[in-house]
């Protein structure tokens, strides 16, 4: 959350790509992308070539037509995760939906 372009790279064998996309049921790999909900960084995943990646960064890069859409999508990333301290309160969240769910944590 430091402002920083990004693209997201997953070299995978082709085979592992077929198997995990039939597995993996969420929309996004990246978190950045779970938490907006939507699209704010690239993922490549089975086309992570050297011309995509270059493609890519030529988009984000200072001057690029995408950089400022990122930056947009990263500010939404940080509302959505509130001030700081999201980890520990999403922390102790965690372990509430336990003891309500389980009545112990162990």
């Amino acid at each position: 959350m430091f402002n920083v372009p990004q693209i997201v790279c997953y070299k995978t064998a082709r085979w592992w790509y077929e198997i995990g996309k039939r597995i993996l049921t969420v929309p996004f790999l990246s978190l950045v992308n779970l938490i907006a909900g939507r699209a704010v960084v690239t993922e490549l995943i089975h086309d992570c070539t050297p011309n995509r990646i270059a493609e890519e960064l030529k988009v984000i890069l200072p001057g690029g037509p995408k950089r400022d859409e990122q930056m947009k999508g990263y500010a939404e990333v940080r509302h959505k995760l509130g001030a700081p301290g999201a980890s520990e309160r999403a922390g102790k969240l965690m372990v509430e939906e336990l003891r309500n769910s389980s009545g112990t944590v162990a």
